[in-house]
């Protein structure tokens, strides 16, 4: 059964960073049915995000966890119907571990309304990103075939002017030159 949204919000890696690495995040929401008075963003475990890392555009409540590190982002914002908004919302330190992380974002609308939005986000380490590696072996043997097909090129023209010259081709089309006198 599909639901309809009213909008639409994710976040929005702004650099890409391996684990460990700090990375800027963006947060995008749009208003599609109805105007937007609030969104509450929901940190995976791992992110180390401060408070003095948080980017306060508008009012917003951050909840921490024992250690200090930001759990929780509440932010109160007017989005009119049809409209969106996108900003740089904090600076992380990714998880150490490379990975899947699960991002919630829950979206409160104008009519006292709720929208649940779940995405995913993948934190690759050095050379441990599967699809990277394929994509390097690809450019590699196509860097190799077009290798090979002009190496066989080059060989197969020089073969076939050997052959002319050892049927003679070229020495009787030579001889068959009139000698002006």
């Amino acid at each position: 059964m599909a639901v309809l949204a009213h909008g639409r919000g994710f976040l929005i890696p702004r650099t890409w960073a391996g684990p460990g690495e700090e990375t800027l995040y963006a947060i995008h929401v749009t208003a599609e049915k109805a105007g937007v008075a609030s969104f509450r963003l929901m940190v995976p475990e791992g992110f180390r995000i401060s408070l003095d890392d948080v980017i306060r555009k508008w009012d917003c409540e951050c909840f921490t966890d024992e250690q200090g590190f930001v759990k929780a982002l509440n932010y109160a914002i007017s989005i009119p119907k049809n409209e969106y908004v996108e900003f740089d919302i904090f600076t992380a330190k990714n998880p150490d571990k490379p990975g899947k992380y699960r991002w919630i974002l829950i979206v409160t609308y104008a009519d006292g309304s709720k929208e649940i939005f779940e995405q995913d986000l993948w934190i690759a380490g050095a050379g441990n990103n599967l699809q990277t590696q394929l994509n390097i072996i690809m450019i590699l043997l196509i860097l190799l075939l077009v290798g090979v097909v002009g190496v066989l090129t080059f060989i197969l023209r020089r073969r076939k002017e050997k052959i002319y010259d050892k049927n003679g081709i070229h020495g009787k089309l030579l001889n068959t030159r009139k000698k002006i006198t």
